[in-house]
């Protein structure tokens, strides 16, 4: 019973205590990434610095910025490498977008080397180097939103616009240097600095409004003084200026007035970094705290559960242990009279006490029960269970008492069919009421006792024809096993019988000399042999009677002759007498 809630606290400890430990690694990898930002915001940073640097360089044609441009490519490379580092190993993580921007560096030797050969205007280098500090703005963006954490994905969308709002200020300053190197404003370079001033102006509305309170108010309050405005006058000077007229703006304190406000602005980007680092710090430090509280607390739970459980469980198994090792007793044994000695007023207890109570139950049931079936073994039916019991032993009863009573039924009724074929007396009809496979019992004996008795109603018939001289008739009653061969046996005795037929119709035959007839069926045995005998009788007869028939013939013959002799001899005697009566007269 205390295991299920034990697991569910356990299943629900596990889930907290992962998904505290994600928080754990998630935060760490949070640091590592705001560091990976700081990185990125550094190389950004120089390599503003450069291409405004750049830019100046080749719109003067290398009269102006060449001193400085070294210094800026090395602080660049410095940051690239540390960078590169980090994005190789970042790439397993967000392999399109790192490998991207790992592609566009590597295009910064080739854009440096035209750079130098004068190979490129104003506004094609100041767009290459764009577009390399933009590849690495929009890998801000690619890593600000695949955090999980919201403060940790606002605070980096937030140093994203930052970053986007010093860019456009980094573009103006490129754009602005080689307009200022040139000393003129033509449309090209207008169209390209009023779009970027637009860009600028969305980006610093978009962190307006992601950017905290106090990120807001650092940014008023440091992104002011001297540089600012000084930067705001000649960017106004510049718009509002004739195309193709002399600025009148040096170059270089352009290009000095706003690196210091990107200087400040990178201030500020400072400050948001750190605040991404400390949210990320914080987040760890909340995540380490609420892993180990969490941990700590379930294995005290635990614990304390698994304390109760075995207290819990020894009480209440001890005594089962103790009815089981009764009930193998019992199974072993056979004796229904074991009980429980077990003795306790809680639910235990009573549980021992109805367990006792159903012992003696089963003893008594069974007792009565043995001495029903020890009756019916030596054929006592009258013998019933008249145990008080409930439940299942009642049903038990019943069933017992039921069987009893239909085996009494079943019994009385074949013994009415056993006397009845002792005693050859089938005219008495037997009638029971025994259900089931009882009653399938009876109703053979029954079918058998009718069986037998038509069979030898049949037979009965038939010998009283044959004891009147009638061989004709046969047994037709349908018969099975033993009846079935002694109707057969008795149907071919009268079948061997109907020689007597034959003989009959010989006999008459004979008495009106008709010597033809004979028997031409085989009979079996005596009977046989008699009409062998007769027909043999028949022949001889006729034989006999051919010979006198011959000898009469011939006898016939001869008396004719006879008589012809005579008729003669008295014709001549009557001719002799007539001449001597002529002689006499």
């Amino acid at each position: 019973m205390l295991l299920l809630p034990l697991l569910s606290i356990v299943v629900f400890s596990g889930v907290i205590i992962v998904e505290r430990f994600q928080d754990f690694r998630q935060s760490q990898q949070l640091i590592h990434d705001t560091q990976f930002f700081a990185q990125i915001g550094a190389l950004t940073h120089n390599l503003q610095k450069e291409r405004g640097t750049s830019v100046a360089f080749v719109s003067s044609k290398g009269t102006k910025m060449a001193d400085k441009l070294p210094a800026m490519r090395s602080d660049s490379d410095k940051a690239l490498t540390t960078l590169i580092d980090n994005i190789e190993n970042h790439i397993v993580t967000s392999k399109l977008a790192m490998q991207s921007t790992l592609d566009i560096l590597s295009k910064l030797p080739d854009l440096r080397k035209k750079t130098d050969d004068f190979q490129l205007d104003g506004i094609t280098c100041a767009a290459q180097y764009t577009e390399i500090i933009q590849s690495l703005l929009e890998l801000t963006n690619t890593l600000g939103k695949l955090s999980k954490n919201a403060e940790i994905m606002r605070g980096a969308n937030t140093y994203s616009a930052y970053m986007n709002m010093k860019e456009r200020a980094g573009r103006e300053r490129a754009n602005l240097a080689g307009i200022f190197a040139i000393d003129k404003m033509d449309l090209p370079h207008l169209l390209k600095l009023a779009g970027n001033l637009g860009e600028s102006n969305a980006s610093y509305q978009q962190f307006i409004q992601i950017a905290t309170p106090e990120q807001i108010e650092f940014h008023q309050q440091t992104v002011i003084g001297k540089s600012v405005t000084e930067v705001d006058s000649m960017r106004k000077h510049a718009l509002e200026s004739d195309l193709n007229v002399s600025l009148g703006v040096d170059n270089a304190y352009w290009f000095e007035q706003a690196s210091v406000r990107i200087n400040l602005m990178k201030t500020v980007e400072d400050k948001l970094v750190g605040d991404l680092l400390n949210n990320a710090q914080t987040i760890k430090t909340t995540a380490t705290t609420v892993l180990i509280a969490v941990s700590v607390i379930t294995t005290l739970i635990i614990l304390c559960a698994f304390l109760l459980i075995a207290k819990v469980a020894y009480a209440i198994v001890e005594p089962f242990h103790l009815m089981q090792r009764t009930l193998f007793d019992v199974n072993q044994s056979g004796d229904y009279s074991k009980k429980v000695d077990y003795h306790s007023a809680d639910e235990i207890g009573e549980t021992a006490v109805a367990f006792n109570a159903m012992m003696n139950r089963l003893q008594i049931a069974l007792t009565n029960v043995n001495k029903v079936m020890h009756a019916i073994s030596h054929g006592e039916f009258n013998v019933m269970v008249n145990a008080e019991v409930n439940g299942d032993l009642n049903e038990l009863k019943a069933n017992v008492n039921n069987t009893v009573g239909q085996l009494r039924i079943t019994i009385f009724a074949l013994n009415d069919v056993m006397t009845s074929l002792y005693n050859a007396d089938f005219a008495k009809v037997i009638v029971s009421n025994v259900k089931g496979n009882y009653k399938k019992i009876i109703d053979k004996a029954i079918s058998s006792q009718e069986a037998l008795r038509v069979m030898l109603t049949d037979i009965g018939a038939v010998m009283e024809n044959v004891a009147a001289g009638d061989v004709n008739h046969r047994v037709t009653a349908e018969g099975r096993g033993e009846l079935l061969a002694l109707k057969n046996n008795i149907n071919s005795t009268l079948t061997s019988l109907e020689s007597l037929n034959e003989i009959v119709r010989i006999a008459e035959a004979l008495a009106q000399g008709d010597l033809t007839q004979s028997i031409s069926t085989n009979y079996p045995g005596v009977f046989g042999q008699v009409t062998v005998c007769m027909n043999s009788t028949t022949e001889t007869l006729k034989h006999l009677i051919g010979d006198v028939h011959d000898a009469a013939e011939m006898i016939g013959t001869a008396a004719k002759e006879i008589a012809s002799g005579n008729n003669d001899l008295s014709h001549r005697t009557e001719e002799q007498a007539a001449s001597l009566e002529q002689t006499a007269a």
